[in-house]
């Protein structure tokens, strides 16, 4: 039986915390962030990082 079968079995409403599972669904702001992320998914990042660089000049000048 491999690490992960227990996750296939049917039928089990309680979450397994050794699957990394929650009892809580995700927050509001974490749902979307995601489709925010899925949205933009199809774009490459910005080569020279942008706002990352400009983020850090911010921060430490």
């Amino acid at each position: 039986m491999s690490a992960f079968a227990l996750a296939n079995f049917g039928g089990y409403d309680r979450p397994t915390l050794a699957q990394n599972e929650s009892a809580f669904p995700p927050s509001p702001k974490a749902i979307e962030a995601g489709r925010d992320a899925v949205a933009r998914s199809h774009l490459y990042p910005d080569p020279d990082w942008t706002l990352l660089r400009d983020a850090i000049a911010r921060a430490y000048g």
